[in-house]
């Protein structure tokens, strides 16, 4: 459930079984069921459910539902504190561009008629890299393990000539990687694209160098509020998702 967004995840399933086997183990402890899967049957502590028996299925579909919409009601403190985030990028000039079912989500700043910035991140893209823990390139680590990171790139587009910083999100930005394509580069479907110099590793860069890049993402808009703003959001749109999710599979099941 949520808890004021430490960034609970959760996996996706496919099919039938599947889904009830991933249900089974987002339930609480003095719930949980251990499964053992019997042709077409899920055997459980307490009882076997034949995957065909859809109604059963659907009672359990039914049951995951209430509770994460309970767990969506209970987070309203949380929708009120993203609210609050979102305004300040928006005010900082980002249009956030976010389509209902899809895991994506993009913001786009015009900064003048020759520059342009894009940010995206999928909301399902968590990494526990521990490397990831450094933010400001001082070598400090942190020890708080409920934070989750989330990866996601920057494009800064300057007539067509595209710096792209490839980044993680946490109680601060991250820079992993960055890459740069002038105009008239090999696309990435193209075979040519595996021969360009990436850079190397950001974090083997000298540490003043490391320090100017992260000072030139913020001069951009892209610091702590947007690490906050990745995480939060990631957090509460993959729930909502979530819900539609087994929304659908239910209703499929009817």
């Amino acid at each position: 459930m949520l808890n004021n967004l430490k960034y609970y995840r959760r996996g996706f399933a496919s099919a039938s079984y599947e889904a009830l086997s991933m249900i089974s183990s987002r339930m609480k402890p003095n719930q949980s069921m251990a499964h053992k899967n019997h042709g077409n049957f899920i055997q459980t502590k307490k009882f076997s459910i034949n995957v065909s028996n859809l109604s059963q299925l659907g009672k359990l579909l039914h049951r995951e539902v209430v509770e994460e919409q309970h767990a969506l009601s209970d987070a309203m403190e949380d929708e009120h504190n993203l609210q609050k985030m979102r305004g300040k990028i928006e005010d900082n000039g980002f249009e956030i561009i976010d389509l209902t079912g899809q895991a994506s989500v993009k913001l786009t700043k015009k900064v003048n008629e020759d520059e342009s910035i894009t940010v995206e991140f999928n909301v399902l893209n968590e990494t526990n890299d521990d490397k990831s823990m450094d933010f400001e390139g001082e070598g400090e680590e942190n020890d708080d393990d409920s934070v989750a990171i989330f990866e996601f790139n920057v494009t800064v587009n300057k007539n067509g000539n595209l710096l792209k910083f490839a980044c993680n999100a946490g109680d601060n930005i991250h820079i992993r990687n960055i890459d740069y394509y002038p105009v008239g580069s090999p696309d990435p479907s193209n075979l040519a694209f595996d021969n360009i110099y990436h850079g190397p590793e950001f974090d083997e860069l000298e540490p003043d160098l490391q320090e100017t890049f992260h000072t030139y993402l913020q001069d951009k808009g892209i610091g702590k509020d947007m690490a906050e703003f990745i995480c939060m959001y990631s957090d509460m749109k993959e729930q909502k998702e979530y819900v539609k999710w087994l929304q659908n599979v239910r209703r499929s099941m009817s």
